[in-house]
């Protein structure tokens, strides 16, 4: 998992070099749901967007996972931030790791934020696989 974090932290840089003044960072472990998916997320925030990296970890190879940052905890569903769309699916490779990234037309300002991963059933339907809190680092 630390691992995993270290990569995120350095995608974000790459992408958006040091974290600037008026720029604002988020940072989130994912745990929870059944199976025991872990994973951790990140988002830097600058002026009217931000960009959100998330890698999951223990996920079921070629299993589809869709994700989101929505606004409230883990508890408490509130608005999803972007559409569908906006979010590429999660994959996992042999190993049970997949990585994606988004960035939304908005700026994560105020919170509460949490991102959510769910398992893509083949009848449609989507069971919550891990959620973490973003918590504001920057």
């Amino acid at each position: 998992m630390r691992r995993t974090v270290f990569l995120l932290a350095a995608a974000l840089t790459a992408c958006a070099g040091p974290v600037e003044l008026g720029e604002i960072a988020w940072q989130g472990d994912l745990t929870g749901g059944a199976g025991g998916i872990t994973g951790s997320v990140a988002a830097v925030a600058v002026s009217d967007r931000t960009t959100v990296s998330i890698a999951i970890q223990r996920a079921l190879s070629g299993q589809q996972y869709a994700w989101r940052v929505q606004l409230g905890d883990c508890q408490t569903a509130g608005a999803t931030l972007g559409g569908a769309a906006t979010y590429p699916a999660l994959i996992p490779d042999e190993a049970g790791s997949a990585e994606a990234q988004a960035v939304l037309s908005q700026a994560l300002r105020g919170g509460p934020y949490a991102a959510r991963v769910l398992q893509v059933q083949a009848a449609g339907g989507q069971t919550l696989a891990a959620c973490g809190v973003l918590q504001r680092t920057h």
